[in-house]
């Protein structure tokens, strides 16, 4: 029996019309750990996560709009002056948020931070960089999650999103859930495999060079 976790029926509906849309959204964050790991929801969550490339960004935020999330904001830019992350709210008061990532020619797949548009809880000064993720971060079968089929990023994908946006202190301290998570997908996927060599290549930039 899955538990009902606050809030948790609106959000499956949403989970529920993005594995029916004719492109559905690649997860991230707390819902692709709970599908990959346990088949249903271990906890409360704040929101859902998309992940997708730049290429698809309109797609996408229209379809986030046209399931009654029409309110957005940015969190940041790259490089070139576009949003790496938008937060979009419905009246309802729950979220979906899009982590925009970047495609170069040869098809490797990276996340550029240059620019924070919040108070970052860090006190160090923010260091503009690129993250680059699993080549293969978006051809992970979907995943069976409370009778849905569920198309998350990859496991490892998973993994070094969080760490390596964490390694900089771009949204803060990890919280205790998003340890224990990334602790259990490490010990189910990556049990012989250290910290460091799950780790990707991360890229510090110049910002100035690239406006």
């Amino acid at each position: 029996m899955v538990a009902d976790f606050n809030g948790y029926t609106a959000q499956r509906r949403i989970l529920e019309l993005g594995a029916k849309a004719e492109r559905p959204p690649y997860l991230a964050g707390g819902f692709a750990e709970d599908a990959l790991l346990y088949q249903q929801p271990s906890r409360e969550h704040l929101d859902i996560d998309w992940f997708i490339l730049r290429p698809d960004v309109d797609y996408y935020l229209d379809l986030a709009k046209q399931f009654g999330f029409t309110n957005c904001r940015s969190f940041g830019n790259n490089a070139s002056g576009e949003p790496f992350y938008l937060a979009c709210a419905a009246d309802d008061g729950h979220w979906i948020d899009l982590a925009i990532a970047e495609v170069d020619p040869a098809g490797h797949i990276y996340g550029e931070i240059a620019e924070l548009l919040f108070d970052n809880p860090d006190p160090s000064p923010f260091a503009p960089f690129r993250l680059y993720l699993d080549k293969d971060l978006m051809h992970y079968p979907p995943t069976a999650f409370d009778g849905l089929e569920l198309q998350t990023i990859s496991p490892l994908g998973l993994y070094q999103f969080r760490a390596g946006f964490t390694r900089y202190g771009t949204f803060g301290e990890l919280r205790e859930t998003d340890k224990t998570a990334m602790a259990a997908l490490k010990s189910r996927f990556f049990p012989q495999q250290s910290d460091e060599a799950l780790m990707s290549r991360i890229e510090l930039i110049s910002w100035a060079t690239h406006r």
